[in-house]
């Protein structure tokens, strides 16, 4: 979390040339971080934690210079947050704070169950006007000049915001995949390499791809032709940049098949009930809040990983893996007396 505020002050003197506005976030992470994507995803990631110690300084120990420090340093990663304009970490922050207020008002895993079947069976009974609702959207977050308004309001827009549609693209082929190979899938990390013969014209968009790009061109374009250092025609914008499902979903379901998903879907399940679990027997105020924080922390991916997959890549994998490993430990070893 220290370390992520060096790329962040690093990123903003990037966008203070190139536009505090989405197309001046996209690469101005780089090289650090491939685009602004998982970079966000790394800073809502660790943010619960950051904020439950500067809220609960106290109850963490922490006094003097190294308050002030934890403050600002909270303040920076809130920064890099909104200022890196991506929708699928401020749509996973929005998340898990609705899902901190449903456990801070006492729901537990049984109730939280209840209300996400409930939703998803609201959402399949008004899908079609829900549809027709999102094809009248024209909000677009990829103009020049985008700012919060529109990137708000095109998180529905299935027409003309070539973001999501090229996520419906990529979406549709990963469910072709899968009827073609349904039980084991294509194999890990075939996904970028296969998807491209099970496109369909209704579902490509400017960005789709003919044919793949030269390894890791693509974001180097992107980034490099914001700041003008190159202007190759060969490899224009309109080619797109590769990538995968943009889904660790249907990235699973594609990759590694109908059983390979079913045990990936139970993770989430799994960190709820033993992170609820715990929060509930606990009595000690610091192990409740520790909890909590990581809880949350590994929900804003679950989340986020509806849009987007960044497992493949250790910025993210790191944090992941580890956030549910120190959840288990915390499960296993820590006794109700506290930590």
């Amino acid at each position: 979390g220290f370390a992520l505020v060096l790329v962040i002050i690093y990123a903003f003197l990037n966008q203070s040339q190139l536009g505090f506005d989405r197309m001046g976030a996209g690469f101005a992470c780089n090289p650090f971080y491939n685009d602004h994507t998982i970079f966000s995803a790394a800073i809502v990631f660790i943010l619960p934690l950051f904020l439950a110690q500067s809220l609960y300084t106290k109850t963490f120990h922490i006094t003097g210079s190294k308050k002030i420090l934890l403050f600002i340093v909270t303040l920076f990663l809130l920064a890099g947050f909104y200022f890196s304009f991506c929708r699928a970490s401020w749509l996973s922050a929005l998340g898990i704070i609705l899902l901190l207020l449903l456990i801070l008002l006492g729901l537990r895993f049984k109730g939280l169950i209840l209300i996400l079947i409930s939703a998803i069976s609201i959402l399949i009974i008004c899908r079609e006007p829900l549809y027709n609702f999102m094809k009248l959207n024209k909000s677009d977050s990829n103009k020049t000049g985008a700012g919060l308004y529109e990137h708000v309001t095109s998180l529905t827009n299935i027409t003309n915001d070539y973001s999501n549609t090229e996520r419906l693209n990529r979406w549709y082929s990963s469910i072709k995949m899968a009827k073609e190979r349904p039980l084991l899938g294509f194999g890990p990390g075939t996904y970028q390499f296969q998807y491209l013969p099970f496109q369909s014209a209704t579902y490509k968009s400017y960005l789709s791809l003919e044919k793949p790009l030269k390894p890791g061109f693509g974001s180097f374009y992107w980034y490099s032709n914001a700041v003008g250092l190159m202007q190759d025609k060969e490899y224009t914008y309109k080619q797109g940049g590769g990538g995968t499902a943009h889904s660790e979903y249907f990235l699973e379901l594609a990759e590694g098949g109908l059983l390979s998903f079913l045990l990936f879907i139970s993770l989430p399940f799994a960190a709820l009930y033993i992170g609820l679990k715990k929060y509930s027997s606990t009595t000690v105020k610091q192990t409740k809040i520790l909890v909590l924080s990581i809880l949350l922390a590994i929900m804003s991916y679950f989340i986020h990983g509806l849009f987007n997959n960044f497992l493949d890549d250790c910025k993210l994998a790191f944090l992941f893996w580890t956030a549910l490993c120190a959840l288990t430990v915390i499960d296993l070893h820590y006794e109700k007396s506290g930590i």
